[in-house]
């Protein structure tokens, strides 16, 4: 289960660069609530 959870948090601070050149910051904020409430 924690390995999962480590390729998810890896792949998640990979995508926000990507995500940041499009969107504001509030964005991948509200990205990382969501992604720490799923969990």
């Amino acid at each position: 289960m924690k390995k999962i959870q480590n390729l998810g948090f890896k792949s998640f601070l990979i995508t926000p660069k990507a995500v940041y050149s499009n969107q504001s910051q509030t964005t991948l904020y509200d990205q990382l609530l969501a992604f720490l409430s799923q969990r």
